[in-house]
């Protein structure tokens, strides 16, 4: 069985993110497994055909994701804190008291 090293250095290539690569890998693995019977080996070698998997999911990653760019988002897959900074915090607070 090929090694699955081969497999995400095409992934994270595609995707410059380790966190997404990691998915999309395992996701790659599944489908590879359920469609085993389909391999056919006059066509490509197992890598071959088990890193054109992995390559197509994460370009459909990728286009899915096309709207918001990958390096934007921050790189240990958490999303960014939703609370504002501390001066439109202090802003916030003063309208709030303007208005009570």
């Amino acid at each position: 069985m090929p090694r699955p090293a081969n497999s995400i250095g095409v992934v994270l290539r595609i995707l410059r993110r380790q966190d997404f690569a990691e998915e999309v890998i395992q996701e790659a693995y599944v489908k590879i497994w359920n469609s085993a019977g389909q391999f056919n080996p006059g066509l490509s070698s197992p890598i071959t055909w088990m890193a054109s998997i992995a390559r197509n999911r994460a370009i459909d990653v990728v286009r899915k994701r096309s709207e918001l760019s990958l390096e934007d988002e921050p790189r240990d897959g958490k999303s960014r804190p939703t609370t504002p900074d501390p001066l439109a915090r202090r802003e916030m607070t003063e309208e709030l008291k303007r208005l009570a």
